[in-house]
């Protein structure tokens, strides 16, 4: 397997750009609805020399709810990934334990990504700078934890 190592300013270069669109996107109104966590994947995190996952704004105009209609957009090549969405009753410390984070979930449910795979990327700064491909989220039924 081919190791491609990512540059740490590259790496920051992305985020720089996806955290000026996210901004952008809430001063046009967007209504905040979460992040995501993606290149989690341990191999793929070895493979690109990544000390952690990278992470990406999901789009709060693009939250659906099961059962509706989303437009796609001509040379959209769209896909479907199964999630799951947490819902917290507070931020978690970044040095919190996974106790105080499972203590901190309010509800689970299922949810499916939308990816657009059409964005040109170039590399790493790319892929981060456009969400990780992120293009929609269809939510179904929340589960509380005591359910």
């Amino acid at each position: 397997m081919t190791r491609t190592v990512v540059r740490p300013e590259k790496f920051a270069e992305g985020m720089r750009r996806q955290l000026d669109r996210f901004h952008a996107a809430l001063a046009g109104g967007m209504p905040r609805r979460g992040w995501k966590i993606g290149i989690n994947v341990p191999e793929v995190l070895r493979r690109l020399e990544l000390p952690h996952p990278a992470v990406a704004w999901i789009d709060g105009r693009r939250v659906v709810p099961t059962g509706s209609r989303l437009s796609v957009p001509e040379g959209a090549r769209l896909h479907v990934e199964p999630e799951l969405a947490l819902l917290l009753a507070s931020a978690v410390p970044p040095d919190g334990s996974p106790d105080t984070a499972l203590d901190g979930i309010v509800s689970v449910q299922p949810a499916l990504e939308v990816v657009d795979y059409s964005p040109p990327t170039s590399g790493i700064d790319d892929l981060l700078a456009h969400g990780m491909f992120h293009h929609a989220t269809v939510l179904g039924t929340p589960t509380s934890r005591e359910d």
